[in-house]
């Protein structure tokens, strides 16, 4: 019969694992819009509309700020706006979207052709 208080020993080593390695601060974009001027469209961002009938900054309803981006477009027309800058395929998206009226809102983090008539994302 084997002896089960036998003391076994267990060589421990490290096994390297993917790298964690955390972007380069290009990649983070924080817009709060308080730099722009009331009534503006925001500076990096575009359009599909005028900002008359589209998105322009504002000194209300901000989230954390007196800030916010405020669409003036109603359900009869579909205003877009986006940062002009391309980011990678896999990118995270946060936001937070006050709607204080029946015209529908989307966020997207994927989009081709947005300024035209048959966009994409």
């Amino acid at each position: 019969m084997a002896n089960l208080n036998t003391a076994r020993s267990t060589r421990l080593h490290i096994e390297n694992l993917e790298a964690r390695d955390v972007p380069s601060a290009s990649p983070w974009v924080l817009d709060t819009f308080e730099s722009q001027a009331n009534g503006q469209a925001p500076t990096g961002w575009q359009q599909n509309l005028d900002a008359a009938q589209g998105f322009t900054a504002t000194q209300a309803q901000g989230l954390g700020s007196q800030t916010s981006l405020v669409s003036a477009a109603t359900s009869a027309n579909e205003a877009r706006a986006w940062i002009a800058t391309p980011f990678d395929a896999n990118v995270e998206t946060t936001t937070a979207v006050y709607l204080g009226s029946t015209a529908p809102a989307l966020v997207f983090s994927r989009g081709a052709n947005l300024d035209s008539a048959t966009p994409s994302y």
